[in-house]
Formats: C-alpha cells, sequence, structure tokens
C-alpha cells in the first residue's frame, strides 16, 4: 500500500488534533452534549419474514435528529454523528452499559509512531498472523494473509454474501475477503482517520464496489435485524466496553443461519495469572485500552457468546499458531523498544510496546478463534 503524501498529511492531522507533537491544535473543540439517560432495553431480534429477499447491500437507517454535526470527512449516521464529534474533542462518551473511550482508543492507533508503524511494518494491517509448522514466521505480513484465509474459511460464505467487520480498522481485511472470495463488506470503525483511509484504500484497490466503510460503534448499529449473512472480529473484541451487548448487537444483525467469527486474544482467568504477570498484563490492557479483555477470559468467553444467542461451532485455541509472529515481532524490536524505554519515548510507540510485552505474557494469554451460527 502506497505510503503517499495524502496519508502522511492524515497522520500530521491526526497527531496535532491529539497533542502529539507538543502544542495545541488550532482546531476549536465541539461542545460536549449529555446524551438523554435511558433505562436499558432487551432488545429480542425480529424475526424477518422468510419469503423477503435481502437486499444486495444493506442501508443504514438514518434518522434526522436536530443537532447531529458530523465531521465534514466522514459521512455518519444521526446519534451516532454526535458521538463521532465528541470522540474528536477527547471525550470520554458514556453509554449504555459501559464507555466508549475514543481518548483511549485515539491515543493506541491514532499516534503518528503508531501509525507509521502499521503501514510500514504491517503493511496497514492492525492483527497478529497465522504460522503453521514448515512456515517461515520471519515474513509477518505472510503470516498475516494467511490469519485472513483462516478468516474466509471460517465463514463459509458464497461470494456475493453480505457481512460486517465489527472494527475495520484500515480496511485491509475487508479488502482481502472482497478480492478473494467475493464477499460484500461493510466495515465500520470509531475512528475517522480509519474510516478514511480504509476509504483510500479501497479506492487505490478498485474495491469501492464490494467494500463501504463508515463511522460506527459496533454495540449499537443502524442496520436492520437480519442485514448480514456474517459477522467478524479481527482482534477488536478485545476493546468494547460491553462485550455482551456487542454479541447481542451481532446477533441481531445477522439473518438466521448467519455465521460470526471472533479471533484474538483472550487472557486467562486472573486466578490463574501469577502477580507478577498480572502486573504486567494490568497496565498494557490499560494503555491498549483494551477494556473488553478485562471482562472475560479462556473460561468465559464461549458463555457469553451461548448467553447471547449463538450455537458455538467450534472454539479453537490457535495459541500455537499465533505464537509464531509474537517470537518473531519480539526478535525484531526488542532493541528498538530498550532504546525508546532508554529515552522515554515509548508513549508514541505503542505498537512496539505491544509486540515486546506481548512476548514477556506469551504463556498467559490465549489466541482463541470462535466459530457460532445464529439458529
Amino acid at each position: 500500500y502506497p505510503l503517499n503524501a495524502n496519508f502522511l498529511a492524515d497522520v500530521y492531522r491526526t497527531g496535532a488534533a491529539s497533542n502529539d507533537f507538543g502544542y495545541s491544535s488550532a482546531r476549536p473543540s465541539p461542545t460536549l452534549r449529555t446524551p438523554t439517560a435511558r433505562a436499558p432495553a432487551v432488545r429480542t431480534p425480529a424475526a424477518p419474514a422468510p419469503t423477503a429477499p435481502h437486499p444486495s447491500r444493506p442501508s443504514p437507517v438514518r434518522p434526522h435528529r436536530t443537532g447531529d454535526r458530523p465531521h465534514p470527512s466522514v459521512a455518519w449516521p444521526g446519534r451516532q454523528g454526535q458521538r463521532a464529534a465528541e470522540g474528536r474533542a477527547g471525550a470520554m462518551v458514556s453509554d449504555i452499559g459501559g464507555e466508549l473511550d475514543l481518548t483511549g482508543l485515539r491515543r493506541v492507533y491514532g499516534r503518528p509512531g503508531h501509525r507509521l508503524f502499521y503501514a510500514l511494518v504491517c503493511r496497514n494491517a492492525r492483527h497478529w498472523g497465522w504460522t503453521e509448522p514448515g512456515q517461515s514466521k520471519w515474513r509477518c505480513w505472510q503470516a498475516q494473509r494467511r490469519l485472513e484465509a483462516v478468516l474466509g474459511r471460517k465463514l463459509a460464505l458464497p461470494p456475493g454474501s453480505r457481512v460486517l467487520d465489527a472494527g475495520a480498522g484500515s480496511g485491509v481485511v475487508a479488502r482481502r475477503l472482497a478480492a478473494r472470495l467475493g464477499l460484500r463488506i461493510t466495515g465500520v470503525d470509531v475512528l475517522d482517520f480509519h474510516v478514511r483511509e480504509a476509504r483510500r484504500l479501497s479506492a487505490l484497490a478498485a474495491l469501492e464496489e464490494r467494500t463501504t466503510f463508515s463511522w460506527g460503534d459496533f454495540h449499537e448499529l443502524d442496520y436492520p435485524d437480519g442485514s448480514f449473512d456474517g459477522v467478524y472480529s479481527m482482534e477488536t473484541l478485545c476493546h468494547s466496553y460491553d462485550p455482551a451487548r456487542a454479541l447481542a448487537e451481532f446477533h441481531r444483525l445477522l439473518r438466521p443461519g448467519g455465521r460470526l467469527v471472533l479471533l484474538g486474544p483472550v487472557g486467562f482467568p486472573a486466578a490463574e495469572v501469577p502477580a507478577d504477570k498480572r502486573a504486567l498484563l494490568e497496565p498494557y490492557l490499560d494503555a491498549m485500552t483494551m477494556v473488553g479483555a478485562k471482562r472475560y477470559d479462556t473460561r468465559s468467553l464461549g458463555g457469553l457468546i451461548t448467553d447471547a444467542g449463538f450455537r458455538i461451532e467450534e472454539e479453537l485455541d490457535a495459541s500455537s499458531y499465533y505464537r509464531p509472529t509474537t517470537e518473531a515481532l519480539y526478535a525484531y524490536f526488542r532493541i528498538p523498544y530498550a532504546v525508546l524505554r532508554r529515552f522515554g519515548a515509548t508513549e508514541q510507540w505503542l505498537a512496539l510496546r505491544s509486540t515486546v510485552e506481548m512476548y514477556a505474557l506469551r504463556d498467559h494469554i490465549a489466541w482463541l478463534v470462535h466459530t457460532a451460527v445464529k439458529p
């Protein structure tokens, strides 16, 4: 993916807006509004008419709401637009059942050093890799492509199927599935610069007809019930402020028979982790805004999935396939990270911290792949 002037300018704008260059941005902060309090509602998915055809691409419901002020660079639906505008001011947005920490997510993914790391080292992907016996672990981007192929096999959907990418990042996974499998991917993300980058790269890849990207909080999206044939989360559920609510939303959005695939790191129960490792793990999760990873573990995640109404088809412990990527990244970056620590510059390079500290915790974090079906 070309590292062109548009990308570098966007990195600079994001860093300036987040005050990562040591001065205040001249852009005024929008006035924050307190969301109207309402009681949590238990949403029962409506049974779709069996003869009603599904559209080739779902269209979000966008009711007009007075006072919504979406950021001009991204077309965001009504209530979500308010959250996005607040997020650009670095606010902690309260919501039912948890908090959407856009400040933390912008810190993790928006720092200039972090974005350059993903662009140069990971070819814009933001996920780990998959390496089987006999395969080289040293070309991490190839391992990432293999993991995307695993996701495609677990989805097991025919060409033309409508799939939601929950936390799409720059859209690398979405484009891969669209190009190789002919799927029609709708990607949502809560970070505006991710949406811009995903759209730009999809245009360069001539995949605008098969991939669409918009701002969206996957805990509550403005799509009708049963809009998708598949939903996947590539290492994003760990950022969920309310995993049970996110899973319930995935269930609502899937048609009967629709498929869910969750891939990502899951911690062991706290009682099984030594105190010295917990002392390393807790600050790491806080720094990486992995609030969801604190709300489930290897013993409880399967229960959350079934409680949301899914039938688990497979629960695969894929740690042995992920570990080679952990080892390779540690070998590549342990010395650069040590130098950054010496000069106190690690906050600008959280991706390096992730590669080094994940290695130290490798025996206390499992990498799981859940495949589930909506009955």
